[in-house]
């Protein structure tokens, strides 16, 4: 196992091991599986080419997320589009394309980047999602958030089953490059409390807290140029930031969804 800076709580258990994993064909399958917290990319990426990736992002007007703690981003998420026609979606993702085109030119292409890793260092196949009739997915999300999310899940099939490529997976996870991030703070905990999907609900809901009292927990501190992949049907949360830190926690990244033993699928 390989760790970057983390700890495991001690309560009940449904990991098999603690802490963060260098990725492999084993690690990334014992994520799906929900066998362990995290799968860890370390280098990644450079901090020179973090340093220009966040001047071009911070450079971009950031748009206002919809629903849960106030935070901005840049791109297009799908979930905003849980209770609207998937055309009102696809209808903007060449336009997020183009601002996403912009951000990479100055410094690399993460999503690219990450593809790459995962062809080389793994036997799983990756590709950007489609839709039959509308076409490629976007992905690639840049997300700025220094208050801190609430705690959720995120899982596709609870507005997307029947209704689009993305509701038919069988797993979800995230991938998440840390642009920038400040010394303390802004860390993220995930839980190990399997979510069961039992059916369509496209309401957005923080999860119950109270369901988490005697739940295993994993935190993790974001480290810069370092990608950190984890079970998104996992309850997580992103912990504030300090107000005035130097650093902002900025990360980009997308979904992974599992189609099949060895076929993923990236959205945003």
């Amino acid at each position: 196992m390989h760790s970057i800076t983390g700890s495991l709580s001690a309560m009940k258990k449904r990991w098999k091991h603690a802490g963060l994993a260098a990725l492999s064909s084993e690690s990334l399958q014992a994520v799906i599986d929900k066998e362990i917290p995290a799968v860890v990319i370390s280098d990644f990426a450079t901090l020179a080419e973090c340093d220009q990736l966040a001047a071009a992002i911070l450079s971009m007007k950031a748009k206002e997320y919809e629903f849960g703690k106030p935070g901005s981003y840049l791109g297009i998420p799908l979930a905003h589009y849980r209770n609207r026609p998937k055309e009102a979606y696809f209808a903007q993702v060449e336009a997020a394309e183009r601002e996403r085109a912009t951000i990479v030119s100055a410094a690399f292409d993460p999503v690219e980047r990450f593809m790459h890793r995962i062809r080389n260092q793994t036997d799983f196949n990756i590709s950007i999602a489609e839709e039959p009739g509308s076409g490629r997915y976007f992905a690639g999300i840049i997300r700025l958030i220094p208050g801190g999310s609430d705690v959720h899940v995120d899982y596709a099939p609870t507005f997307a089953k029947g209704l689009m490529a993305v509701g038919d997976i069988s797993a979800q996870l995230t991938w998440n490059l840390y642009v920038s991030s400040p010394s303390r703070g802004g860390q993220t905990v995930v839980y190990d409390q399997p979510f069961e999907f039992t059916g369509i609900d496209r309401s957005y809901k923080a999860y119950d807290s109270a369901l988490l009292v005697d739940c295993d927990s994993f935190t993790f501190q974001p480290q810069v140029g370092s990608v950190v992949i984890f079970n998104t049907g996992n309850p997580h949360v992103v912990l504030p930031s300090p107000e005035g830190a130097a650093r902002q926690r900025i990360a980009t990244g997308s979904f992974i969804g599992v189609m099949d033993r060895r076929n993923l699928i990236l959205w945003s």
